[in-house]
């Protein structure tokens, strides 16, 4: 669980780095003001990544579309069927 918040927040961060460049760049381009770019570049990318992090935790909830590994599949068939939980992760496919 842990692991996937990391991930979460590192994609957004480096999914805003982009962002910034790009808003910086065209901001630039249409004002010819490097002082207003940066501005209007950091400000609008920070609030977006904030608000970027919580719609990826939120749609890490939704099991609408995700398909379950092998692994998680075998840990609900051996501990249905009274199984060893530890010999469920033997097998680590992703499919």
């Amino acid at each position: 669980m842990e692991g996937e918040r990391k991930r979460s927040l590192v994609k957004s961060v480096v999914w805003r780095v982009i962002c910034i460049v790009v808003s910086v760049l065209t901001t630039f381009f249409l004002t010819a003001r490097w002082d207003l770019a940066v501005a209007i570049g950091t400000v609008y990318n920070a609030v977006t990544m904030v608000l970027y992090y919580f719609h990826e935790r939120f749609w890490n909830r939704i099991k609408w579309g995700m398909k379950q590994s092998s692994t998680q599949k075998l840990l609900v068939n051996s501990t249905q069927n009274g199984g060893n939980i530890e010999s469920a992760y033997v097998v680590k496919s992703e499919n």
